[in-house]
């Protein structure tokens, strides 16, 4: 069994910090060596560490780029404008991610794959991107653009390859493509002074009518976790997991859902994705009979 990545925190917010600290002190694969509040007390730390977990300024300041240039990172932040997250991208991250809706199931997969020093494209990432294409900032091919599609609305990586068209066994090298592009770009074209924040997320339609445990259920599915996981996790039986399910589908007039429906009724439901009205427009709306 391999040796346990060693992950430095980095997060102003104490609640917030020690709450990602103990979910990841519970996944063996982590073993959290340092937990600090800013840049300054991280890099005047001794000890080391494989991978960092940084709540990114938004003025993405010097620190914040030695940071990023210096061991594997991923970035978390509570800002969505397009231009932050790139940016975090193009200064050297290897993922980022929402802050506040992160569950830790995906944070702990973007740390793994800093571990072995991969860039991970999360699906808000994945939007960001797109919508850096849409301003002008980056240009991505047909197949880049259908790709970066699918891993917004929640695809995992072989699925989303494949449904752009690529090889099996060739999504590796068009991700690492799209994260050469970012770094590529004059930072100047992201200047953070230039950012308009985004509009505050409406709340999902028909939301009201789940309970707190099936929207929890719904948020860990969004994160990645398997139906069986989530069963684990919360100490329930896959039984009475697919009975919660069938009770989603059931108060939000879904007939019948795919897996892969599922999966975006879930990010839907727990605003995984960064932009819900784009999600029901194409996908969502269509599976709900008797809309109101």
């Amino acid at each position: 069994m391999s040796a346990p990545l060693a992950v430095a925190v980095v997060d102003a917010h104490a609640a917030m910090r020690d709450a990602i600290v103990e979910a990841l002190d519970a996944d063996t694969r982590f073993e959290i060596v340092l937990k600090t509040y800013d840049i300054a007390s991280l890099s005047a730390a001794t000890v080391e560490f494989d991978v960092c977990l940084l709540d990114m300024t938004v003025e993405g300041r010097h620190e914040d780029a030695e940071v990023l240039s210096r061991r594997p990172t991923v970035v978390w932040t509570d800002r969505v404008d397009w231009q932050i997250q790139v940016r975090a991208l193009a200064l050297g991250a290897l993922s980022v991610l929402p802050r506040a809706a992160g569950h830790p199931g995906s944070v702990a997969t973007a740390l793994a794959h800093a571990g072995e020093g991969e860039a991970h494209l999360s699906p808000q990432l994945a939007s960001a991107l797109l919508d850096a294409a849409a301003a002008g900032t980056l240009a991505w091919s047909t197949t880049q653009e259908a790709l970066l599609t699918e891993l917004a609305f929640g695809a995992r990586p072989d699925v989303a390859g494949a449904r752009a068209g690529l090889p099996p066994g060739h999504f590796a090298a068009e991700r690492d493509t799209i994260v050469a592009a970012c770094r590529a770009l004059p930072l100047e074209r992201l200047d953070p002074r230039h950012v308009v924040p985004v509009a505050p997320m409406e709340r999902p339609h028909l939301i009201e009518r789940l309970t707190e445990r099936q929207i929890q259920i719904l948020a860990m599915l969004a994160d990645g976790y398997s139906r069986s996981a989530v069963a684990a996790e919360l100490h329930i039986s896959p039984k009475t997991l697919e009975s919660h399910l069938a009770n989603v589908l059931v108060k939000i007039h879904v007939a019948r859902a795919s897996t892969a429906e599922r999966l975006l009724l879930a990010m839907y439901f727990t605003e995984r994705h960064r932009n819900p009205h784009r999600l029901w427009e194409t996908r969502i709306g269509r599976l709900i009979a008797g809309e109101e």
